[in-house]
């Protein structure tokens, strides 16, 4: 609520509150969560999604999300939960999936998408697998209307790492990375291996993510800690 100005929320299809509430039973917590973020974002700037992908309870859902659009003012907007770019790289997704999850492939019990419908979809496929509800495109159309961000490329936005002993991002990194080299190759490490830490110290430098690198290594040394 803090920081809704100019913002537009979608409601998760597939897991959102408002759609696990409704599978639960739990009708006035729908009711009750639809109030709450029409009144945080306003009227025209909360949607809720509706997909077409296959999934279990995906008819049941979209034919009562259809009709408390309706009866709510709630505006649906069309996506199609993407994972993955093309049709064929369904199974490049799935093999991920395995080794994040550290599966294999013949693994019945691994974590597997429940159809091959999660790529990015062209506005032809979007519009022919809508065409019975073109309102849900539409929505598509307005929220991008409505939206612009702009980058600057060859700027850095990573904030400059202030270290509390006053050395500079790239002396501190310089520091750490020597440390870790005596933790992990001992005291005399081979020449080689100097020489790959300077290297990679060097393309890091040049392309100005010194700060990122200390930034995430602080974080991961306070979380170590505790």
């Amino acid at each position: 609520n803090q920081y809704k100005e100019g913002l537009i929320a979608i409601a998760c299809h597939d897991g959102g509150e408002i759609t696990r509430n409704y599978l639960d039973r739990n009708l006035d917590s729908v009711d009750l969560s639809i109030q709450n973020y029409l009144k945080i974002f306003g009227e025209n700037n909360f949607f809720i999604e509706i997909v077409r992908v296959g999934n279990e309870h995906e008819d049941e859902v979209n034919g009562w999300l259809l009709q408390k659009s309706k009866k709510s003012g709630v505006a649906l907007v069309a996506t199609n939960d993407c994972y993955y770019v093309n049709a064929e790289d369904y199974i490049l997704q799935e093999i991920v999936s395995c080794i994040q999850t550290g599966h294999t492939l013949h693994d019945d019990k691994r974590r597997r998408l429940e159809t091959k419908e999660h790529f990015i979809k062209s506005q032809e496929n979007m519009v022919k697998l809508f065409a019975d509800v073109p309102e849900v495109i539409d929505a598509v159309a307005q929220i991008v209307d409505r939206c612009f961000v702009e980058f600057k490329f060859g700027k850095t936005y990573v904030p400059t790492y202030n270290d509390e002993h006053g050395r500079s991002p790239e002396q501190l990194l310089k520091e750490l990375c020597e440390q870790g080299l005596i933790i992990r190759y001992g005291e005399h490490p081979a020449p080689s291996i100097i020489e790959r830490m300077h290297t990679e110290l060097k393309i890091i430098n040049d392309m100005k993510f010194v700060s990122y690198f200390l930034i995430v290594w602080d974080f991961i040394h306070f979380a170590l800690k505790i």
